[in-house]
């Protein structure tokens, strides 16, 4: 299967937006919308929200590059912070400090950032020594205490990895940690820290899944007890993503009949649960892989939610964003989407969880499709907000 740089195919997916049909109701707060300053439509790669209120996104547009846009309620004034051009990675967030990593396409470096939501500020770039080898792709920054690990995918599909014991000050440099056929075009393997260290799960060679666990020092790699294969009848491992709750990992693996399974461990990857189908959309309506891979699972105690990018179901329909949410640690998922798509949305979203459970979400948008202004659109869901007993309010659409 050939496959492109992610960044690429999202320039492709980005300028190729129909507008939507009627907007439905859903969560407890209205439409906030920053207008975007792109050729393209913007791209929300994060959104995080702070027990202050304050919510930031992370947002790459082709022409403008990554910036990161800081509120201090999720509505307008929105605050802009210039980002280095390159794609930012899944950040960690601890009350109202977000670290995240940073990528530098031009000189294939990445850094850690890191930012004070509650006062808007730019706090501080630590860069990490080495050079990748290829174009940097996704990352993903964990934690443990004040300990930090971070996961670098390329577009050639090398995985690089470091970590630091100092809350972040001093960090080891860059060391291969695997190679995923995934490529550039996926969501970065998961990285998920549990009592016995770093693990990484990733598509390896012949699309079989690899699970890996680090050294303290995180110098060298072993095999960990094996992720079961799905069924063959469930197709052939093609991407995959995850989250953790302490020592219970959450993961969703995309397969190569465009199906999207969800499977668990309760013991820090010790034993595996069996794939069981979070979502089966039809394979028309993900359109390719470079459409289907941008799917994301965040997970916050009991919570987490699952997003992922659908074609309309005729031509010139929008490209809808999908979102399954469970509160029963994945036990049972309820679909948390927009039954007519975003209005003149590419799909293209993410979602945070707070520490109080409620879901912030950011999508991109356009009343229009080749002229007038882009928007990213942010919607926040209140304490508590169940899929099934939230208060009608204006969500989507305008």
């Amino acid at each position: 299967m050939q496959r492109r740089p992610l960044f690429a195919c999202l320039y492709a997916v980005l300028s190729a937006i129909e507008a939507s049909a009627e907007a439905p109701v859903g969560w407890v707060y209205p439409a906030e919308a920053m207008a975007a300053k792109g050729d393209r439509m913007p791209w929300p790669v994060e959104v995080v929200r702070g027990p202050s209120g304050a919510v930031g996104v992370f947002v790459f547009e082709r022409g403008a590059g990554l910036t990161f846009r800081v509120s201090a309620d999720g509505r307008a004034p929105w605050k802009v912070i210039l980002l280095p051009n390159g794609p930012a990675g899944e950040p960690v967030v601890e009350g109202d400090r977000v670290e995240i990593p940073l990528a530098d396409e031009d000189d294939k470096s990445i850094s850690i950032a890191a930012f004070d939501l509650a006062a808007g500020k730019d706090l501080s770039r630590t860069r990490i020594a080495g050079t990748l080898k290829g174009l940097p792709s996704f990352s993903r920054l964990a934690a443990r205490g004040a300990d930090r690990y971070l996961a670098m995918s390329t577009s050639s599909g090398e995985i690089f990895y470091s970590q630091t014991e100092d809350s972040g000050k001093k960090w080891r440099a860059l060391s291969a940690a695997g190679r995923t056929v995934a490529r550039g075009d996926s969501c970065c393997p998961p990285l998920l820290v549990a009592d016995d260290g770093p693990h990484l799960v990733f598509v390896g060679e012949y699309n079989k899944l690899v699970h890996r666990i680090a050294s303290a020092e995180g110098s060298a790699w072993t095999d960990a007890p094996a992720v079961p294969a799905p069924a063959p009848e469930q197709g052939d491992p093609v991407a995959i993503t995850g989250a953790q709750n302490g020592n219970q990992f959450h993961l969703v693996l995309l397969t190569s009949k465009f199906r999207f399974l969800y499977n668990w461990s309760d013991d820090a990857g010790a034993h595996w649960a069996v794939w069981t189908v979070a979502a089966a959309p039809p394979k028309d309506s993900l359109a390719s892989f470079d459409i289907a891979a941008t799917f994301r699972l965040k997970a916050r105690g009991k919570n987490a939610v699952f997003t992922w990018t659908e074609r309309g179901e005729r031509e010139g329909d929008p490209y809808y964003c999908r979102f399954l949410v469970s509160r029963t640690s994945g036990g049972k998922w309820e679909d948390f989407s927009p039954a007519s798509g975003v209005r003149g949305s590419s799909g293209l979203a993410a979602a945070f969880i707070g520490e109080d459970g409620g879901i912030t979400a950011a999508v991109a948008a356009a009343p229009k499709v080749t002229t007038g202004t882009r928007y990213v659109l942010v919607r926040q869901a209140v304490k508590g907000a169940d899929p099934g007993e939230i208060p009608s309010a204006e969500w989507w659409g305008k």
